[in-house]
């Protein structure tokens, strides 16, 4: 769960997101004894929880997906068990600037984001004792 900030568009949106690491990752395991770049970086896919439009009828873009969220693709840095700064590209529907055609075409913007590490599954597990 996070906040993603995409400097074009000049507006916040949360967010949810996978984080894919490429070896095992144990969280409870102190980060300055097995805190290699390998243990800390991680792909993020994930979808924004509102609209980023700045006004209703914003003109420029449409949601990627339903009405509301697009699609987030990036990586990140595990800065503590929980706490990770990322950066990529979010994913939306382009109008054409021409009002008279109605086509559009898929487009990316770099975005900042902070999230914090959830695990799903301890939470769940938790809720089911």
């Amino acid at each position: 769960l996070g906040v993603v900030y995409p400097p074009e568009l000049d507006r916040a949106s949360l967010y949810v997101g996978a984080n894919l690491y490429f070896r095992p990752i144990n969280k409870r395991a102190s980060l300055r004894s097995r805190g290699s770049f390998a243990h800390r970086f991680s792909l993020t896919v994930g979808i924004t929880l509102n609209d980023l439009k700045l006004e209703e009828g914003d003109p420029r873009f449409e949601p990627l997906l339903g009405e509301d969220s697009n699609v987030v693709v990036g990586a990140g840095l595990r800065l503590s068990r929980s706490l990770r700064p990322s950066s990529g590209v979010l994913l939306f529907l382009e109008n054409d600037p021409n009002p008279l055609v109605s086509d559009r075409s898929l487009a990316a913007t770099f975005y900042l984001a902070v999230s914090l590490d959830v695990d799903i599954v301890r939470a769940f597990r938790s809720l089911g004792e």
